[in-house]
């Protein structure tokens, strides 16, 4: 062997005890586990905004998406802890480990001392993972471990010619998987720009002139239906896993999007189950003699401290229900001012976005008289113009501040 050959190539050998391969590994697992804990943090705000929600609404509906972030939630604690607890078991099974490797110009020759094999492998199939302060890792081909190193002197040396060829054959791989990148970041902006999608379809399709918030939160469930534009995120992040910043980033990117969109089309499902029933509206006719049209779009709230009703009459029942409370003496054109001061304060900035009204007095039994403080009244607004028909009940006069 000339002097040549012999500087073209470095020898190590070294010996790695359990506990340095559990350091080792600790170090390369610590990127996943940022990424699950990335994960866990979206996941319990989630979780968190389901149970506020869940609170305020008093529905049993809330279990849905409850349920739903508390298993991903234990997942993302769950899942690292199983992997690393796995692997714990691989280095103990495994041993100490103890190799000899000379690293020539074209290839390496590993040598494991303990399991009394040899294997050589041509420098383009190593692929360089990378390193810290104490080790340096190498991915051999057709190999699910990696190859560690102590970081000495000789050893980093030894490995520049690698991390050069692996530094221009990352390089070429992010020339390739441009048009997959860009792919992926369109699939992120269009998963965020889904969410404005969905609250613009539930305000068309709800009608918030007349039913307000709830009626726009009745197709909040449109947002289930983008569900794959996040999903496609996370696939096309899979694929470009070599590229852990680029990999983690686009993983984060699609499930932030995902959970945004679940809770969002959980919303739609979190209401009790009379909210869009007409059963409230028959109440209110059994016990003021008013008569609505069968066919209305209902939304119900007791959030404040009355009930409320907001409706829509449909179109070809607007001019019918219109000729009939124009000459129903109940109905007045112009609510009165006593009537108007008695009413609850959300009532009276709404006053002119209707056209008819009627006061029933639940105390006396009468229609359209100035109610005494303590009464239970029922207000009724129409707006002729728009169909939309505003209701308020259960609500009892109060001493005048």
């Amino acid at each position: 062997m000339t002097a040549s050959e012999e500087k073209s190539k470095t020898v190590l050998k070294y010996k790695l005890t359990v506990s340095d391969l559990k350091q080792a590994n600790w170090q390369l697992f610590r990127h996943t586990l940022s990424i699950f804990a990335a994960l866990a943090i979206i996941f319990i705000a989630a979780l968190v905004y389901s149970v506020v929600s869940g609170i305020s609404n008093d529905s049993r509906n809330t279990l849905l998406p409850i349920v739903f972030f508390s298993v991903l939630t234990a997942l993302a604690f769950i899942c690292p802890l199983v992997m690393w607890i796995v692997r714990l078991v691989q280095i103990k099974r495994r041993g100490e480990s103890e190799y000899s490797i000379c690293i020539e110009e074209n290839g390496i020759v590993v040598h494991d001392l303990i399991a009394e094999e040899t294997r050589t492998v041509d420098n383009a199939a190593v692929d360089y993972v990378g390193k810290n302060k104490a080790f340096i890792y190498l991915r051999l081909p057709d190999s699910r471990d990696t190859l560690i190193l102590p970081n000495t002197y000789e050893a980093d040396i030894a490995t520049i010619h690698l991390a050069r060829e692996n530094v221009f054959e990352n390089a070429v791989m992010q020339q390739r998987s441009k048009p997959l990148f860009a792919a992926s970041a369109t699939l992120a902006v269009l998963s965020f720009l889904s969410i404005f999608a969905t609250f613009i379809i539930a305000l068309l399709k709800g009608q918030s002139y007349a039913l307000g918030l709830m009626g726009v939160n009745r197709y909040l469930w449109a947002a289930l239906c983008f569900l794959p534009l996040p999903a496609a995120v996370v696939v096309c992040a899979f694929f470009q896993r070599r590229n852990r910043r680029r990999f983690t980033r686009l993983l984060v990117t699609g499930v932030l999007a995902a959970v945004i969109l679940c809770e969002t089309g959980f919303a739609a499902f979190t209401v009790t189950e009379d909210t869009y029933s007409r059963a409230n509206v028959s109440a209110i006719e059994l016990r003021t003699g008013l008569t609505f049209p069968d066919e209305l779009s209902v939304v119900c709230d007791s959030q404040r401290d009355f009930a409320e009703i907001n409706a829509l009459v449909g179109e070809g029942d607007r001019e019918e229900f219109k000729r009939q409370i124009a000459s129903d003496e109940r109905w007045l054109e112009e609510l009165p001012q006593s009537l108007k001061d008695a009413a609850p304060a959300w009532l009276q900035v709404q006053v002119d976005k209707y056209g008819y009204f009627a006061c029933y007095d639940e105390t006396s039994l009468r229609f359209n008289e100035t109610p005494a403080v303590g009464d239970k009244c029922v207000y009724a607004c129409y707006n002729p113009d728009n169909g939309a028909l505003y209701i308020i009940y259960d609500y009892v006069v109060p001493p005048e501040s």
